[in-house]
């Protein structure tokens, strides 16, 4: 068998070299697949564009990484971040881009045309990159939605640079009338109103209604809101809430959006009475409340005892909101209270927070936070039997009922201002008038003369 050793080495040699060959133009002849245009984007992720949220995006938002099946054949792959609290363009380019030619770029782009003058946390950006090979990570597209306008940052097929353009959004004035079926959230999905929007109205109503009590079905509520929509792919981009209502069985509770001489929105209902209050009356919107304030038999202990605050029962990982501006005094774990929040709003005023599963990022003792601000997570730590939100307000450092405590309004207006404030009121009804003669698929353009001009 010796003698034929040579013939099988030059054999084998010979495929090894054939293969050698083969795989080289193979991976040639792949990498020179142009990467086509994006045609349209996929309008199942909401942007956020509303320039008066109380919404407020915290460090623990979580990006999102999906392959859309319309790329996957050229090697590319979809990414949605959203920019988080304190991020600065660098910063968050640097997380969101791969390469340091791309970021650089990028922010060149974005300061020479002067967009994103405010980096607002929240802020959706699309990027679309290059999945693998040589030029993996290489940004394709990026698409974001800023004062109404969608812009895109687009790489040149023929000198491959990164190139930026932007295109108007079509603004539209939007009136929803709806009936509570189940509840208020599921009813205003049922009419295509903006999540963004309905979270908005929802907790400013947060303030004056219990929504655990007060809300029934048949209860008829208003939302009049501007929408954009991107006349490329039809996506609806949420805009300014102007006005909202509902009928209870108390009476109706409406909301006003008003711009103070200094450009600050603040919401008011139509006899001029500030909408918002010190404190939420509830940091987990929608939560059912499982156990109040009262005496009752402790479910762990077996005996009765006085129980000092509300308990809302909600899903483990539910986002629990700072239910007013403040300080915190404590994060930290706190025996059967379990991880444990206080903040202190005025000198006699303190909410507590307990048996979180974890502290939102960057929530420890002496951090400042914002009313509606996400500062924990619904857990079952401490005594605790399962998840849910054990809250207290403590008033002069004495615990009291959060649900029949008398808390100051944020604001109150002056006579000029009350005066201010009629106008504005006086001009959105005008708007909603008009939209209610018009199609959904109508503009409202001249609220005065009453016209609706059709959406191009």
């Amino acid at each position: 068998m010796n003698y034929r050793l040579p013939e099988l080495i030059g054999f084998f040699a010979t495929l090894l070299i054939a293969f050698i060959l083969y795989n080289q133009q193979s991976r040639t002849l792949f990498s020179a697949v142009p990467t086509p245009e994006i045609e349209r984007e996929s309008a199942s992720v909401p942007a956020n564009l509303d320039q008066d949220a109380i919404m407020t995006e915290d460090e623990t938002t979580e990006e999102v990484t999906k392959e859309s099946s319309e790329f996957t054949a050229v090697d590319t792959v979809v990414n949605i971040h959203h920019v988080k609290s304190g991020d600065t363009l660098y910063r968050f380019f640097i997380r969101a881009v791969k390469t340091i030619e791309d970021v650089q770029r990028i922010i060149h782009l974005l300061n020479k045309n002067k967009v994103l003058k405010k980096f607002k946390a929240g802020t959706e950006f699309k990027i679309i990159s290059t999945k693998s090979g040589v030029k993996a990570g290489q940004v394709q597209q990026i698409i974001f939605y800023v004062d109404k306008t969608k812009v895109m940052l687009f790489r040149d097929s023929l000198t491959n640079e990164l190139n930026l353009e932007k295109k108007p959004l079509i603004s539209i004035k939007r009136l929803y009338e709806g009936v509570v079926n189940n509840s208020l959230y599921y009813a205003a999905q049922k009419l295509g109103i903006p999540d963004l929007i309905t979270h908005q109205f929802a907790r400013l109503l947060s303030h004056k209604v219990d929504f655990q009590r007060s809300i029934k079905e048949g209860d008829a509520f208003t939302i009049f809101a501007e929408i954009f929509i991107d006349p490329d792919t039809d996506k609806i981009v949420p805009g300014r809430f102007y006005y909202g209502s509902i009928i209870l069985k108390e009476g109706k509770k409406d909301l006003y959006r008003y711009q103070n001489e200094q450009g600050d929105i603040h919401y008011f209902s139509s006899n001029a009475q500030a909408a918002t209050r010190s404190l939420l009356k509830t940091p987990v919107p929608g939560a059912p409340i499982s156990s109040r304030y009262g005496m009752r038999k402790h479910p762990i202990l077996g005996y009765s005892k006085m129980h000092q605050g509300i308990d809302f029962a909600a899903p483990r990982g539910t986002r629990v909101l700072a239910a007013g501006d403040g300080v915190v005094q404590k994060a930290q774990f706190n025996g059967g209270y379990g991880n444990y929040i206080v903040v202190k709003h005025s000198p006699s005023i303190k909410t507590a927070y307990a048996h979180l599963m974890r502290f939102a990022k960057g929530v420890r003792s002496g951090t400042k936070v914002k009313q509606g601000q996400v500062i924990g997570f619904v857990g079952t730590t401490g005594r605790s039997t399962g998840p849910h939100l054990h809250y207290e307000i403590h008033l002069n450092n004495k615990k009291v009922n959060p649900n029949t405590v008398k808390l100051p309004t944020t604001k109150q207006l002056s006579a000029q201002e009350i005066n201010r404030f009629q106008k504005q009121r006086q001009s959105i009804d005008k708007m909603m008038a008009v939209a209610q003669k018009c199609d959904q698929t109508y503009i409202v353009a001249d609220q005065n003369a009453g016209q609706c001009v059709k959406a191009s």
